[in-house]
């Protein structure tokens, strides 16, 4: 028994090691705080930007009447419209009959995520042979893309359609792109 005491003390790391672990471990944790605390204030400088671009500067071009500003450095600042859209658990089904009703359905996607039991070879064999003979590609929900949702949003306001804005949760404001000189 002595024996093996003194194999397994042998097999120890020394202080040296241990304190290369250690120090590692320390260095690993202060990254992980300087890391969470630099996207904590990216999170604040994304948002003051927002503001920036989407309520002051907009704001006070309009003030003097304004859409289109060049700085001394050649900049450009130009204020455009800014469409957002989205459809929330709430009005899904109002918004995917509006779009239906309306000839506008092409744009909802459905898509299928199928999960077949580890080992359950021929449930997924039969599966994929099926969506193989049918030529589908499938992977799991039915929805809208933002970006194709906001661009038919512009397209339906800009057209004068009637559009139900509520249903769609739109938000319409300015922002202003900032086009920096070569």
């Amino acid at each position: 028994m002595l024996e093996d005491m003194m194999k397994d003390s042998e097999a120890l790391p020394g202080d040296e090691k241990l304190q290369k672990i250690s120090a590692f471990a320390e260095l690993a944790a202060g990254l992980e705080e300087h890391i969470e605390a630099t996207e904590t204030k990216l999170k604040e400088y994304k948002e003051k930007l927002r503001e920036i671009v989407e309520n002051h500067l907009p704001n006070a071009m309009a003030e003097v009447g304004m859409v289109k500003f060049q700085l001394t450095d050649g900049s450009e600042i130009n204020v455009k419209p800014y469409y957002s859209a989205k459809i929330d658990d709430e009005n899904r089904d109002a918004a995917f009959d509006w779009l239906l009703e309306n000839g506008h359905d092409a744009i909802i996607k459905q898509e299928f995520n199928v999960k077949v039991d580890r080992g359950d070879t021929e449930t997924a064999n039969v599966l994929q042979q099926y969506l193989q003979d049918h030529k589908m590609s499938y992977s799991g929900k039915t929805g809208v893309h933002p970006q194709t949702l906001a661009a038919f949003v512009k397209e339906q306001v800009e057209s004068g359609a009637d559009f139900p804005l509520d249903v769609f949760n739109v938000y319409i404001g300015q922002i202003a792109k900032i086009k920096r000189s070569k």
